[in-house]
């Protein structure tokens, strides 16, 4: 099998072909400020010449603050313009240096381009912190979904104490979770069946349910020191359930006829999830 170059590497992630052509970073530079810019136009080299004339060095308050760029006033239109190209293109390379192994030629070459980047965006007004490659790099994996989602599971399992766990399934890419939570409250008997979607479980979470009549609340919880943090209420869960209602008098009384009254009421305490006919999907189903 053949291993994957870094150059190789490198001109995937900002869409390149690897085997034909090294990767000169220079060439990605110039290219991506002409695609950024595009041709000035004489009327712009004209305005640009008179500004330096009058002005010398050209003075902005153009700004990066984290990965977005902010330009709440400016004095010249084309510095913006070309601030705003060349944090674009440092980001792309940063980007692309996490590609990259660490200590290597290639590694050592973009943290110079994107160094030089930066003494531009310092010299024309702009703000831009000195590169640190330990910053933009890793020794860790990503974590393992599945196994993250099993802790879970075997935490809601150990920990919950207001009910019964009926079942719990674990979807195969570790997103999902549909937990099925039952109990008795007075002389009503319930059971809720939810369905739990991560954008990636850590593994410190349990899943909690608390029933009330008719309605009730399910929620993802993390344990962080020494109590449970509600954790529902963040972008990273996505919740919904069924909650289905018994009146255990109401069975007794029908025992000779076998007929039970269940009644259905669908709780959706975060978003309502619609399957390819428009059709509301409040939870998969559990085998």
């Amino acid at each position: 099998m053949n291993e994957v170059t870094e150059q190789e590497r490198l001109a995937s992630l900002i869409g390149g072909d690897g085997d034909k052509e090294p990767v000169d970073t220079g060439d990605i530079l110039a290219e991506s400020l002409k695609a950024a810019l595009g041709n000035p136009l004489p009327h712009q080299i004209e305005a640009a010449t008179r500004d330096i004339e009058s002005h010398g060095d050209v003075a902005t308050t153009i700004k990066k603050v984290g990965s977005s760029t902010q330009a709440p006033s400016i004095r010249h239109s084309s510095t913006e313009k070309i601030l705003t190209a060349i944090y674009d293109v440092r980001d792309n390379l940063i980007d692309a240096f996490g590609g990259c192994k660490l200590n290597s030629a290639l590694s050592d070459n973009l943290s110079q381009q994107i160094n030089a980047l930066g003494s531009c965006i310092v010299n024309l007004g702009g703000n831009a912190d000195p590169f640190d490659p330990l910053n933009h790099v890793s020794g860790l994996e990503m974590p393992d979904n599945v196994k993250n989602a099993e802790e879970v599971v075997e935490r809601t399992m150990q920990c919950y104490k207001l009910g019964t766990i009926e079942k719990a399934q674990i979807h195969e890419d570790g997103k999902e979770i549909n937990i099925v939570f039952s109990g008795k409250e007075g002389s009503m008997a319930y059971k809720a069946t939810g369905r739990i979607i991560a954008k990636a479980w850590t593994g410190n979470e349990a899943i909690d349910y608390v029933y009330t009549p008719n309605a009730g609340k399910m929620s993802v919880k993390s344990f962080e020191g020494g109590r449970w943090v509600n954790r529902s209420d963040t972008k990273n869960y996505h919740i919904s359930w069924e909650l289905s209602e018994q009146d255990l008098t109401q069975v007794s009384a029908k025992t000779s006829s076998n007929k039970e009254e269940v009644t259905q009421t669908a709780q959706n305490n975060d978003i309502v999830i619609q399957d390819a006919d428009g059709e509301e999907d409040i939870g998969s189903p559990l085998p």
